[in-house]
């Protein structure tokens, strides 16, 4: 016959609550240690960028490099400086270039438009005014100048000034082939 244990209920219970709190506290220390060991790595973490800390400080203060630290502060002021300068320049540079009447195009312009007949002495230009001295073997060539140069629509008024008859009739007496007119101009520009 069998006997009957009528306590075996209360020892089963009793086994697996022992199981549960087993578990429980094996998870309890698990994460105990885990918390523990990150603790620690992050404290040596800290205490070894204390210690780079420590030597870049180190570094840092060395004469060498206060030095060298002086040197670039300077150079950083004469850097300044030189900017300022530069802005300064820039700015008078767009200033010249906005008055600047007189280019490369002008005088392409120019000489497209004298005749071939006219031979210049000189040619002179100011700021508002464009001055040109030569000969030219009649009168025609002359005219011919003054309304290329009207026709160019660069200059504010275009007039001959002089012309010497003189050299016009000596040349006439001594060869027709060889005419020559003193001429100037005086061109003022458009603005």
């Amino acid at each position: 016959m069998k006997d009957y244990n009528f306590f075996e209920y209360y020892l089963k219970k009793r086994q697996a609550l022992n199981l549960r709190y087993l578990c429980i506290a094996a998870l309890s220390m698990f994460s105990i240690s885990i918390i523990g060991v990150s603790y620690e790595w992050s404290r040596l973490q800290v205490s070894k960028i204390e210690s780079d800390i420590a030597g870049q400080e180190k570094m840092i203060n060395t004469k060498k490099i206060q030095q060298q630290e002086s040197e670039i502060s300077n150079i950083k002021k004469k850097l300044e400086i030189l900017n300022k300068y530069d802005e300064s320049v820039q700015l008078i540079g767009d200033i010249i270039i906005e008055n600047d009447r007189i280019d490369d195009e002008i005088i392409k312009k120019l000489v497209d438009v004298i005749p071939n007949e006219i031979t210049l002495k000189s040619i002179e230009i100011d700021k508002q005014n464009l001055y040109m001295d030569g000969k030219a073997n009649d009168r025609v060539t002359i005219a011919e100048l003054e309304h290329n140069l009207k026709e160019l629509n660069t200059f504010y008024s275009v007039h001959v000034n002089y012309i010497d008859d003189n050299s016009l009739k000596e040349q006439s007496n001594e060869s027709n082939a060889n005419k020559t007119a003193e001429e100037q101009y005086s061109n003022i520009l458009k603005k």
